[in-house]
């Protein structure tokens, strides 16, 4: 009964030993797995862009409007002067530049309509859409709050409150409402990003390099036909049955240690989820190795050389 064993066991050990097996089963898909994830993977989590400004006003609205934008993580500041922009745009190196014109800042404290330029090539190009957009969003916000401001300057006008007093506690209570909105945008998502891609991969890479076990389990069964070992194996006490069992085994066990290493270096580098998710994924890479093993001694049984197995 243990026989079969054995052989699995004698085949697994010539499998560890032989540089060019390891190379084709255990470096091979990690390689190639490396290669897939940057190729398909490497976008990143989150969005990130630059903010092309130019500050002809360089007052404290200006000031406001940069350090909130600043602030955030999405997007990089970076300033330049009129004529420093004008020449990267002639040179296509930049596609969008917000300019904020001089008098910006005069106009927001006497309660006029305040304009920042948007100066862009074509379209202005994704990124330079979604920075336009959220540069947007800050301004409206900084202009609301003059706005606010305003109105209830307006609306103390002929009471004794020092100016000061007003302006402080305005701008104590919209400093309240920008850290605790009143309304907050959720985006729930059922992966994070890298981690949902990998998880996404690796069952079809999975099953990918376990078949490739198919033409190597075949190319060994035809190599040792040719050279003799499996007519010496069947002088010994061994049985064809136990010889097909034994051979059945150590595919599985291969094919097994190839999967086992891929789901490793998914769950435990990339973390795509837990030890029982892991145990569960194992168990489905050995049913398939389990496949493919029988397979490919199908194939290595009819096959004639080692290039009609691997086709």
């Amino acid at each position: 009964m243990l026989r079969p064993v054995f052989v699995a066991v004698l085949e697994v050990k010539r499998f560890l030993t032989d540089r060019g097996d390891l190379a084709f089963s255990l470096a091979l898909p990690i390689a190639l797995f490396a290669l897939m994830y940057g190729a398909f993977g490497g976008g990143g989590v989150s969005f990130h862009g630059t903010a092309h400004v130019v500050d002809l006003d360089g007052g404290a609205a200006a000031q406001r409007l940069l350090s909130r934008l600043d602030a955030i993580d999405a997007v990089s500041v970076k300033y330049y002067s009129l004529e420093d922009a004008d020449a990267v745009m002639d040179r296509a190196a930049v596609a969008t530049v917000i300019v904020i014109p001089a008098g910006f800042t005069a106009s927001l404290e006497a309660g006029q309509t305040a304009t920042i330029t948007l100066k862009q090539l074509g379209s202005g190009g994704e990124e330079g859409q979604i920075v336009s957009n959220i540069v947007r969003g800050v301004a409206e916000g900084v202009a609301a709050e003059y706005q606010v401001r305003a109105a209830v300057s307006q609306a103390l006008a002929g009471v004794a409150i020092d100016a000061a007093r007003v302006d402080a506690v305005v701008g104590g209570l919209l400093a309240e409402a920008r850290a605790a909105p009143s309304v907050a945008v959720t985006a729930p998502t059922t992966g994070e990003g890298d981690t949902e891609l990998v998880a996404r991969m690796v069952p079809g890479i999975l099953v990918m390099f376990l078949l490739f076990a198919v033409a190597l389990n075949a190319q060994t069964l035809v190599e040792e036909r040719r050279i003799g070992t499996l007519e010496r194996l069947l002088t010994t006490r061994l049985s064809v049955g136990q010889l097909f069992l034994g051979k059945f085994l150590a595919g599985v066990l291969r094919a097994t240690l190839q999967g086992a290493l891929l789901l490793a270096l998914g769950f435990i580098v990339f973390r795509i989820a837990g030890p029982l998710v892991f145990a569960q994924a194992l168990a489905f890479a050995v049913l398939v190795a389990a496949a493919v093993s029988a397979i490919g001694l199908v194939i290595g049984s009819l096959a004639k050389t080692r290039e009609q197995a691997a086709w």
